[in-house]
């Protein structure tokens, strides 16, 4: 379907990027990077991660310390998405905890990587059953999203979508109709 379609397409993407460029080239990490969240979405959890992985060390390799002002703290969310899909909740702790903190340091003030990093730290504590403090995370993500004036992005729908069924599950279903109407207002 779809996504097969887009993985091919990010596949050629990948060859194009060595035709045109040095063969470590960003645009060839970032499509790698891309290819890894195509391979999320149609649950190839094992080659996400290690695309994921690839992109993560090819970007480090290029910007050095650069690349903490460069989407550091995204990718490494995204590992830590990954790692959480495939039960690896240990090592996706402490890669979720510093893709927060670098995202923090980097945008003092509200910034869509803050946003996604709040999100997977929300996912991180539902997948280790603590539910509690990811409704806090997730009320920052949302709260973020808002300032951002950014409500209809697939980010920040999946955050609102998560902090409702957080809430429901907290037997909090007032404010859980609330995030997943507009949700779905924003979705429409």
């Amino acid at each position: 379907g779809k996504f097969r379609q887009a993985d091919a397409l990010y596949t050629r993407s990948i060859a194009v990027d060595q035709a045109l460029a040095p063969e470590e080239g960003l645009s060839q990490a970032v499509s790698i990077g891309n290819r890894a969240r195509i391979r999320f979405r149609q649950g190839d959890y094992a080659e996400a991660e290690a695309d994921i992985r690839d992109a993560i060390q090819r970007k480090q390799r290029l910007l050095g310390a650069d690349y903490d002002d460069n989407g550091s703290s995204y990718d490494h969310a995204n590992l830590v998405e990954v790692l959480i899909a495939r039960g690896r909740l240990d090592e996706a702790r402490g890669i979720a905890d510093n893709a927060l903190t670098k995202a923090r340091r980097r945008h003092h003030q509200a910034h869509p990587d803050v946003a996604f990093a709040l999100t997977v730290e929300a996912e991180l504590m539902v997948a280790g059953g603590d539910r509690q403090r990811a409704a806090s995370f997730a009320e920052q993500a949302v709260a973020m999203y808002v300032a951002l004036a950014d409500q209809a992005s697939e980010k920040a729908i999946r955050a609102r979508l998560m902090l409702g069924e957080i809430l429901q599950s907290l037997g909090r279903g007032d404010e859980a109709r609330s995030q997943l109407e507009s949700s779905l207002a924003a979705a429409v």
